[in-house]
């Protein structure tokens, strides 16, 4: 299972009996690379199931004290919280006055820590959490997703239907994936500290732009990848 938007000789293991892939141009990367087309399917990249099940906003605002009058915008660091997200955070908080914030911080709690001091100046506009088993919840609740683009990361947004800022992509994989986001409308870059505040801010205010690429986001969603994935090779198997 390739769980990038993009396939690299890191993931070509001659011998494979099947291979599952997130987008019908991988197919031609592993072509080319000699693996037969009849070993390769297109499903998307596998994610829990309750992303793809259906929520009541109105409870999850009472649940979670989300305003209905503002955007919320959610920052996200990865599990482990990596990169200077209290500095993003701050930035984000001074540029985009109309929304709230919430940063998920992972299981890093001296960002968590770090976080909350850097914003403590902007009160209850900005929240900060830890690690969460909640994220189903606060991504149906967001209306754009500031965050590295993982894979996984990545299509948990896109089946939930939320437009990404891309910060801090990895050299190589990230990036890639980042292309392929920005190519779908799905996503905008807010790679430069200096400028993504003001991104936000502008792509918050101009809501055609953003219905896009809610629009865009749920197209290319594949929220039941897992159980295709799983199907298959069950199938295989039995063979």
């Amino acid at each position: 299972m390739v769980t990038d938007y993009d396939v690299h000789r890191f993931w070509h293991c001659p011998g494979i009996d099947r291979y599952f892939v997130a987008r019908a141009e991988n197919v031609e990367v592993l072509a080319r690379l000699g693996e037969p087309r009849e070993a390769i399917r297109v499903t998307g990249i596998p994610i829990h199931p309750s992303l793809a099940a259906p929520v009541d906003l109105e409870a999850l605002r009472a649940k979670h004290g989300v305003s209905r009058a503002r955007p919320l915008v959610l920052v996200l660091s990865g599990g482990f919280g990596v990169g200077p997200v209290a500095e993003l955070s701050e930035s984000l908080a001074l540029a985009v006055e109309s929304a709230q914030i919430v940063v998920v911080a992972g299981r890093n709690e001296a960002l968590k820590a770090r976080v909350a001091k850097a914003t403590s100046s902007f009160g209850e506009r900005v929240r900060v959490i830890g690690f969460t088993t909640e994220m189903r919840e606060w991504m149906a609740l967001a209306s754009l997703i500031v965050t590295k683009p993982g894979g996984l990361t990545s299509s948990e947004a896109l089946a939930c239907g939320v437009p990404m800022v891309i910060t801090f992509p990895i050299p190589g994989q990230e990036t890639r994936n980042a292309t392929m986001l920005y190519e779908e409308g799905a996503a905008i870059s807010g790679e430069n500290p200096a400028t993504v505040g003001w991104r936000v801010a502008r792509l918050l205010e101009d809501l055609p732009r953003l219905a896009a690429m809610k629009e865009n986001a749920r197209r290319l969603g594949k929220p039941n990848a897992a159980s295709e994935v799983a199907e298959q090779a069950l199938t295989l198997l039995n063979r």
